[in-house]
């Protein structure tokens, strides 16, 4: 059994490691979390500056917030995107102020579902199943194969662009109630075909989401999952 360190500075959390040939000074992160900064869907000044200072304090490892993969689940303007083009070019200060900071930079990539009304889109929103998110909301349309491919590919395309820009690795996000986890809860998933019913076919499309992201940009980049893995509700996901 380890000793237990004498100090802050001996603490294993500050000891560097690596993940998939990621060099990290230390083993503390910062996960992704809504700054609103985005300005018409994509980074700006104040995202480098933040960002910048966050890497300065000593993080190893950022992890970028919540990049929307298409134009339907994009939302409010300061929510930021990464499938376009002019993706590539707006994260790169980003990305570059990160690693002149001293810490790797993880862009978060997902889609929204039911909890994109289409306020901003006009359009209705896309869903496992539909079944609203919020008293206020109105029910998501369910998606059928084609559509689901679309997300697919879309990940994809946001991912190859988070690369192009610079960034480490890439995080999905299977948590927060957004569409894979749509697809991954019984709350929200009702579904009579093989993308609804048992765990297996719960965790169907979430996992051809990650297979195909692995097969398009190799073993050697580092690809992760955030998960909501508890949804306090008898009927919803648990740890067991």
């Amino acid at each position: 059994m380890r000793s237990p360190p004498s100090s802050a500075a001996d603490s294993p959390a500050f000891e560097p490691f690596e993940i998939n040939g990621i060099a990290l000074r230390n083993r503390i992160f910062m996960p992704a979390h809504t700054t609103n900064f985005g300005a018409d869907h994509l980074p700006s000044a104040r995202h480098v500056a933040y960002h910048r200072e966050r890497a300065a304090g000593g993080v190893a490892l950022i992890i970028f917030e919540a990049i929307r993969v298409m134009e339907n689940t994009l939302g409010r303007p300061q929510g930021v995107c990464g499938y376009l083009d002019e993706s590539v070019n707006a994260f790169r200060p980003v990305v570059d102020a990160v690693h002149e900071g001293g810490a790797a930079f993880i862009a978060q990539i997902c889609h929204m579902g039911r909890q994109i009304e289409g306020e901003y889109e006009r359009t209705v929103s896309w869903g496992a199943s539909p079944i609203r998110w919020s008293l206020a909301s109105y029910p998501p349309r369910q998606m059928n194969r084609r559509e689901m491919q679309q997300v697919i590919d879309a990940h994809v395309r946001t991912a190859e662009n988070m690369l192009k820009a610079g960034a480490d690795g890439i995080e999905l996000h299977w948590g927060h109630g957004h569409l894979l986890q749509q697809f991954l809860s019984p709350l929200s998933n009702k579904r009579e075909d093989d993308y609804g019913g048992t765990t297996e076919n719960r965790l169907r499309f979430p996992l051809e989401v990650a297979t195909r992201l692995r097969k398009a940009l190799g073993p050697g980049v580092c690809l992760g999952v955030r998960i909501s893995a508890e949804e306090y509700h008898e009927d919803g996901l648990t740890l067991e």
